[in-house]
């Protein structure tokens, strides 16, 4: 008899957790990034819209994983990343998962200066990046990306941008070229005559010649 009430109790325990298991809603993984095509050293933000979940853990896609329900990361390397999101329901007896590529894009400096032959305070724009302004001049080329006084873009995604400068006597304009991990210098000086492009030399340095504002 006494084996017999061992075995019911121990069926009574296994239905028990059978049924406790059932009654557990099957988590819905789901989630929002606040950019898919971020730069590298850029922060990604992570929203869960995962529902009847308790527990999480991300992977990046790059060796590094959180627990965090709405966490944020940043890539250091450029690439495509598969990030996935494991939504748990309690004590992780059910689970659910959701993934999404990010692409990581490589990233470069501009620098642009200028030397005694204009007025310095130059306001430059990049196109699509923003606005910075050169307050003093070089009589050489700054050795250093973000040498002070210069107007300095740092980790703009590589390709092409219009850019247009101007003071109180000159204007600039014409495009430059951001290569990874690279810092393009671009010189704004002026000799009386219209615009002009010069070829890039090996120090990745342009020179871009300004016009005075009646020629434009």
């Amino acid at each position: 008899m006494k084996a017999k009430h061992v075995f019911t109790m121990a069926l009574i325990a296994v239905f028990g957790m059978s049924l406790f298991t059932s009654c557990i809603e099957q988590p819905t993984a789901s989630f929002n990034v606040s950019n898919l095509s971020p730069s590298v050293g850029e922060s990604v933000y992570f929203t869960n819209l995962s529902l009847d979940a308790e527990s999480f853990e991300w992977d990046f896609g790059d060796g590094t994983s959180s627990t965090q329900m709405n966490p944020s990361h940043v890539y250091y390397t450029k690439g495509s990343k598969l990030v996935t999101m494991t939504a748990y329901s309690k004590r992780k007896k059910k689970s659910a998962m959701a993934t999404t590529m990010v692409d990581v894009k490589a990233t470069g400096d501009v620098m642009f200066w200028t030397d005694e032959s204009t007025v310095y305070n130059i306001t430059v724009n990049l196109e699509s990046v923003g606005t910075k302004t050169i307050t003093s001049y070089y009589s050489y080329v700054p050795s250093a990306c973000g040498s002070s006084g210069c107007a300095t873009f740092n980790d703009v995604p590589i390709g092409t941008y219009h850019f247009t400068a101007e003071n109180r006597l000159y204007q600039w304009s014409g495009y430059v070229t951001v290569d990874e991990s690279s810092c393009r210098k671009m010189l704004l000086y002026h000799s009386g005559s219209k615009p002009q492009l010069h070829p890039e030399n090996q120090s990745t340095e342009r020179l871009v010649q300004g016009s005075d504002e009646q020629d434009l």
